[in-house]
C-alpha cells in the first residue's frame, strides 16, 4: 500500500498528530482557496519522490496564483505519473526538516523503518553521498514497533 501525503496527514490528523490546514484539490474547478491563508504550498500527489526537485511542490503568493499553479500542476506528469490532486497547504515555518519512511523491504519482505535527521527533500542525495546517515530498522509485524525502537530513533535523531 502507497499512501500519499493527503492521505497520511488525514490519519496524522485523526490521532492528534498536528499538520497544516490544507485543501485538496482534484480538478480545476474544484479550486476551494478560501480556506487557505497565503504564502501557501501546492504539492502534487503522486507516490514517487523527489516531486521538489521536479517541480511537483510550489509556494504561491496569492489566490490568482494558486488556481493557475494548481490547474498547471493538474494537467502534469512527476516521473511519468499523473498528477490526479493537488495538495494546497498553508506554507509552515520549517524550524528542522527530519526523514522518516515506513517502506517494505523487498529483500526481507518486511516493514523497515528509514529516518535520516539530514533528509526531508534531500533524502535521495543523503542516501548516495552519506548512507551511513540513514538509520533503518525492521519491524516484526507480529510483534509491533517496540518502544525501544522508537527511543534508538528519537535519540539518533535528536528529539531527545
Amino acid at each position: 500500500m502507497r499512501l500519499l501525503e493527503f492521505q497520511a496527514k488525514r490519519i496524522f490528523s485523526r490521532y492528534g498528530i498536528p499538520v497544516p490546514k490544507g485543501v485538496l484539490i482534484e480538478s480545476p474547478d474544484g479550486l476551494d482557496l478560501e480556506k487557505l491563508s497565503f504564502p501557501a504550498v501546492l504539492k502534487a500527489q503522486v507516490p514517487v519522490g523527489g516531486r521538489g526537485k521536479t517541480g511537483g511542490i510550489r509556494i504561491v503568493t496569492q489566490a490568482k496564483e494558486a488556481a493557475a499553479v494548481a490547474k498547471e500542476l493538474l494537467a502534469s506528469n512527476i516521473k511519468g505519473v499523473p498528477v490526479q490532486a493537488v495538495l494546497a497547504e498553508e506554507q509552515a515555518e520549517i524550524e528542522r526538516e527530519l526523514y522518516l519512511a515506513i517502506l517494505i523491504d523487498k529483500q526481507t519482505n518486511m516493514p523497515i523503518i528509514m529516518a535520516s535527521a539530514t533528509g526531508g527533500v534531500d533524502i535521495e542525495e543523503v542516501a548516495r553521498e552519506n548512507p551511513e546517515q540513514i538509520l533503518k530498522k525492521h519491524v516484526e509485524p507480529s510483534i509491533g514497533l517496540p518502544d525501544y525502537v522508537v527511543r534508538y530513533l528519537g535519540k539518533n535523531l535528536g528529539l531527545g
